[in-house]
């Protein structure tokens, strides 16, 4: 999710995006193109 939308939609869309993150990093999720 682009910083924008984080911060247009707040925290909880912050927190989303660090989950995201890190569920990447763990290889659990492909990156977006």
């Amino acid at each position: 999710m682009p910083a924008a939308d984080a911060d247009l939609l707040g925290d909880l869309a912050q927190r989303e995006g660090v989950e995201r993150v890190r569920r990447l990093g763990a290889g659990e999720l492909e990156p977006d193109p």
